[in-house]
């Protein structure tokens, strides 16, 4: 039996049309799973916003998008 597990999203601006339709596809694609999208980042749209995962008890993040080499803490 597979777990549940929370995935979030994340979308820069440019990319925010395609959103709910990826969205729609997981969520049809893996109904076990709960998603959420990241469309605000605390910092530039490049960059990976793992604070605002953890408050949403994310298992998972998923950037789509131009990612830079900003470290990730």
């Amino acid at each position: 039996m597979e777990t549940s597990s929370k995935v979030a999203l994340q979308f820069p601006d440019s990319l925010l049309p395609s959103s709910i339709p990826t969205l729609a596809y997981l969520e049809a694609a893996l109904p076990s799973h709960q998603f959420f999208i990241l469309a605000d980042t605390s910092h530039n749209p490049c960059c990976v916003d793992l604070v605002a995962a953890s408050h949403g008890a994310c298992d998972t993040l998923v950037h789509f998008g131009p990612r830079c080499a900003s470290r990730i803490s």
